[in-house]
Parts: structure tokens; C-alpha cells; sequence
């Protein structure tokens, strides 16, 4: 449902995250594997690999929540 995006913003680059175990993602047999922080760790992860550092951050459902930690984290970290 949000694949069309691509062709309604074709000026910005989209990536779609399957969180760890959701979507085409594979899924670890250990649940302890599954936690909000290690969500975010993983969403840092990837952003520092692409090399993003100015984006717009958009969630559904549990990814709503991810970005939420997200910018909670980064806002966290700034004001320290």
C-alpha cells in the first residue's frame, strides 16, 4: 500500500525496513532477540550504513513506535 510513494515523490529516494521478523525480514529463533532498543540499534545501524543523515522518518503500527524511539533516542542523545 505505500509502494506508490516511489512514483508520487520520484525526487526523494524511499527505502522500505522490514523490522527483524516482519515482512521479508528473517525471523531469529531466540524472542530474546526482539526488544524496542535492539529495534532502534538496528534502525541506527542500517542509517549509518547508507549513509543517511537528513530524512523524513515515517511508521506504521510497531514501525510508529520504532521512529518514535528513534527520535526519542537521537533527541536523548543531543541533550546531553
Amino acid at each position: 500500500y505505500l509502494y506508490p510513494l516511489v512514483d508520487a515523490i520520484p525526487y526523494r529516494s524511499i527505502i522500505f525496513y522490514d523490522q527483524l521478523g516482519c515482512g521479508q525480514s528473517s525471523e531469529p529463533k531466540d524472542v530474546n532477540a526482539y526488544s524496542i532498543d535492539k529495534a532502534v540499534d538496528d534502525l541506527e545501524i542500517l542509517l549509518k550504513k547508507i549513509g543517511a543523515r537528513r530524512f523524513h522518518l515515517y511508521g506504521q503500527s510497531f514501525g510508529g513506535i520504532l521512529a518514535f524511539e528513534y527520535l526519542k533516542r537521537v533527541a536523548e542523545r543531543n541533550n546531553k
